[in-house]
């Protein structure tokens, strides 16, 4: 079953490649453009730290443009439409090899940022709407799962420079063109057929979803229906009764807050320029391979919270995790405090004082 869903979830594991792309490509963008076939020289830190901020800058506008197509033009073809720009984004950091300038990379980084918000918001509607209620959780864990795939993905394929950051944006453009074709042959969301008023097109979409016509398939579609009548019935909400009626105000409050937290817990920072911090750090361990380990280590905490997370609860995790990232941050804070007020040395700069200090000797 899961297979179905296969290109849903890439568009995730697409923006978990754009958050971590900065990741391998800086330091070699630092060195140079274009490596031995170009004179040009390598980029600023000033122009790193905007490669790296555009991404995100990109992903700002993703919820009002993916959400009008959501009811435009439906799920399946939002999905696609959005696989669009992550392909001309991975094409132009190629052109920016090509070419010797870093402009392209930025308009790029715009675009991948674009599709990846995009994804985040359409893949997890899209097989919410259309997974069996048994494997519905299964499924929408799957999605984050695959986003810190993507993230492993790119750091992987630059353990010891094995795979270039221009290499590896080529690669990347395959996989849009994949989602297009598994979208091609997967149906329209039901939920959203039946909001048109397409009915016989909803009871198609379900019988090839599940397998096959029976009185399952019926069950299942009357249910949506009662569920569409009954929404219909309460109408919508209007956005002042989010912040003056306290039935709406307190369940926003609380999911405002943890989308706050999820996004100011640093780790889009760190996976933006977790090699760059290693070898700061003065780490002997190849950047790449560091960077690919505390990724695996992220896999592990995510499949772990797959498996726990209905035994210990939703609370339970968050407090948990929330402590963790706390604790951890405030620790690579001190460190590089300590590292910018020469309070510590890394190993390569403690063994240059030590001769330094002979020679003068």
């Amino acid at each position: 079953m899961a297979l179905k869903f296969c290109s849903a979830t890439l568009g995730s594991f697409l923006c978990g490649t754009a958050l971590a792309w900065s990741a391998p490509a800086l330091p070699s963008l630092q060195e140079d453009l274009c490596g031995d076939d170009c004179d040009v020289p390598g980029i600023s830190a000033e122009d790193g730290s905007w490669i790296g901020a555009l991404m995100p800058a990109g992903a700002v506008f993703s919820g009002a443009v993916a959400g009008w197509l959501l009811g435009r033009v439906g799920r399946r073809w939002t999905m696609v439409l959005c696989a669009v720009p992550f392909l001309v984004g991975s094409l132009l950091f190629y052109v920016a090899y090509e070419v010797g300038s870093e402009v392209p990379i930025y308009f790029g980084r715009v675009l991948t940022g674009f599709s990846g918000g995009s994804f985040l918001l359409v893949g997890p509607m899209y097989i919410a709407e259309v997974a069996e209620s048994q494997l519905r959780g299964a499924l929408m864990s799957l999605s984050q799962l695959m986003l810190t795939l993507g993230v492993t993905y790119d750091n992987a394929l630059s353990i010891n420079g094995a795979v270039e950051w221009y290499v590896i944006s080529a690669i990347l453009a395959a996989v849009p063109v994949v989602i297009c074709a598994g979208m091609f042959f997967m149906p329209e969301s039901p939920v959203y057929l039946l909001s048109k008023g397409r009915e016989r097109q909803a009871l198609n979409s379900l019988v090839w979803l599940r397998g096959g016509e029976g009185h399952e398939v019926l069950e299942e579609l009357e249910a949506l229906k009662e569920a569409r009548r009954e929404q219909e019935a309460v109408g919508t909400v209007p956005m002042s009764a989010l912040v003056t009626r306290p039935v709406y105000a307190r369940p926003f409050a609380v999911v405002m807050f943890l989308m706050l937290l999820q996004q100011s817990c640093g780790v889009n920072v760190v996976t933006f320029y977790i090699q760059t911090i290693f070898t700061e750090a003065g780490s002997d361990m190849d950047p790449g391979l560091s960077a690919t380990l505390v990724n695996v280590a992220s896999l592990a905490g995510n499949v772990a919270a797959i498996l726990v997370v209905d035994r210990l609860g939703r609370k339970v995790l968050l407090l948990a995790s929330s402590v963790l990232m706390g604790l951890s941050l405030f620790l690579l804070g001190t460190f590089f405090y300590m590292l910018d007020n020469e309070e510590i040395r890394c190993p390569e700069e403690t063994v240059r004082s030590i001769l330094q200090q002979h020679l003068i000797h």
